[in-house]
């Protein structure tokens, strides 16, 4: 099976509720993981825009990142 990249050129997180340093960060770990994912067997598209809305009820920037990726691998597969 092969393995696919992600290439993002732009990504945009808005959170509320967030300081900016943790919206940063957010932003920071939602774009690592993305970069670690694994896609195998996809063929190569361009998608212009996915948006996913996610309500996280911990308010841990760890779980919101982890909602926000898989909320945008569902989009991808």
């Amino acid at each position: 099976m092969k393995s696919g990249k992600v290439h993002i050129d732009n990504l945009r997180v808005r959170a509320q509720g967030l300081t900016p340093d943790q919206a940063r960060r957010l932003g920071e770990m939602v774009a690592q993981r993305l970069a670690d994912v694994r896609l195998g067997g996809q063929q190569s598209r361009n998608i212009r825009a996915a948006n996913v809305h996610v309500r996280s009820n911990s308010g841990s920037v760890d779980s919101m990142a982890n909602e926000i990726v898989a909320s945008i691998r569902r989009k991808l597969s």
